[in-house]
């Protein structure tokens, strides 16, 4: 296989990323009702802003709106428009319930060429008083439960109390009152931590409600050197966690997508049987010639666009808010494709060494944001795969599809892998 390149991003195509942005996130607020000890906002983790129970103001959020939709007015012609989603995140969201109002009022009035579509990651405490509106304007809701009563253990109020019962009593009393919103706009996401397993919160969300909930890990990334031990006794690894259980290969049947074997397949078809294909351009052109970025970080705004509770503008909720790649304030909108390619570029060149040498290739699992210590001049990429290493996960691969080869079917008719 022919070793990949690094190649630079153009503000081209930062500002082709914005015309076409598919996911715009508010950051409503930064409080919450929940006191979760793994949220990436908890004591934990370093390198996000000072959570001060701050809420966005509709000021700040409309120069964004404006900004962008002026672009999409301007070049309306360009190319196919793609539909909106607009997202509201915390904290926890709905505690800002009248900022939403205001951000969607303002949006579905502006004659904008965009079809939109609003959703929001909530905890469901304030679920009960504010169905009727969510329902109305069609959200589709993502709600955090990791499992039974047991199993939330550490989503808890800031009285220590475990949010289960309320948070169960609220989403009860949607589907009794809205049964059909329930089974087309709402899913569940859960953590995986020391006190749950895979195969208990797929038993308890999906015998519960009959959906599958995406299933996470917390992140290893940005760690407080005095909480590595506590943060160790709570995380869980995924795979490891599957393989553990008695049934396993039910399981893995059950959970699908959230197993990482099926992932790890899913890729490998994507991308190295030569037989998946991310758009038209991969049709007509060899990859390894016209140069490509093999690593999973995404190009700023190629999924998303993130406005913090403090203005900063990121690609991402996800990352620490020290790479900020523009702000929104009393001024207006700093959003310079210019200098947002060179400060990716920047971090992107600190690992040209490594990735020109490395067998990674597309199924490298790293986003140079999450790396420790990436504004070091030294860093070191933490995933890097030898030759060796990339021949026995292959042979990994293969061995579990034969274990099910129906699997490749599915992925091939029936599954569809975001890149």
């Amino acid at each position: 296989m022919n070793k990949t390149h690094l190649v630079n991003v153009n503000p081209f195509t930062i500002e082709n990323n914005i015309f076409h942005l598919e996911n715009l996130v508010f950051e409503v607020t930064d409080a919450c009702n929940l006191n979760c000890r793994y949220c990436s906002f908890s004591e934990f983790y370093t390198g996000y802003d000072e959570r001060q129970g701050k809420f966005l103001s509709f000021d700040i959020a409309r120069k964004l709106i404006d900004h962008l939709a002026g672009l999409w007015k301007n070049n309306g012609h360009r190319s196919f428009q793609r539909p909106l989603a607009v997202g509201f995140y915390g904290g926890e969201p709905l505690l800002n319930l009248s900022l939403i109002r205001e951000i969607v009022d303002y949006m579905q009035n502006l004659d904008i060429p965009r079809v939109l579509r609003f959703g929001m990651t909530t905890n469901a405490m304030l679920l009960d008083r504010s169905m009727d509106y969510l329902v109305e304007k069609q959200f589709d809701l993502l709600i955090s439960l990791d499992g039974d009563r047991e199993s939330n253990g550490h989503r808890v109020d800031h009285a220590g109390n475990n949010s289960h019962d309320r948070v169960m009593a609220n989403i009860f009393a949607l589907r009794e009152k809205y049964p059909e919103y329930f089974d087309r706009h709402v899913r569940f996401n859960s953590v995986l931590h020391n006190k749950n397993s895979v195969e208990s919160i797929h038993k308890y969300i999906y015998g519960t409600f009959g959906k599958s909930p995406s299933i996470g890990t917390l992140s290893p990334s940005g760690i407080r050197a005095d909480k590595r031990e506590e943060f160790r006794r709570t995380y869980k690894n995924k795979h490891y966690d599957i393989r553990q259980t008695d049934n396993c290969g039910q399981l893995i049947e059950n959970i699908y997508l959230e197993a990482p074997e099926v992932y790890e397949l899913g890729k490998y078809v994507v991308f190295e049987s030569g037989n998946g294909f991310r758009d038209y351009n991969d049709l007509m052109y060899d990859r390894n010639v016209t140069g490509v970025i093999p690593t999973v970080t995404c190009t700023p705004f190629t999924k998303k666009m993130f406005l913090s509770v403090n203005g900063k503008i990121l690609p991402c909720e996800k990352i620490d808010h020290v790479f900020a790649m523009g702000n929104v304030d009393s001024a207006g909108v700093n959003l310079d494709s210019v200098k947002i390619a060179e400060l990716f570029n920047g971090y992107l060149r600190k690992f040209i060494g490594q990735c020109s040498v490395c067998d990674a290739g597309f199924l490298c699992p790293v986003c140079i944001f999450h790396i420790d210590n990436v504004k070091d001049d030294n860093v070191n990429c933490p995933s890097f795969i030898t030759t060796q290493s990339k021949t026995e996960a292959v042979k990994e691969i293969m061995e579990n599809l034969k274990r099910r080869p129906h699997f490749y079917k599915r992925i091939l008719v029936e599954t569809t892998f975001k890149v």
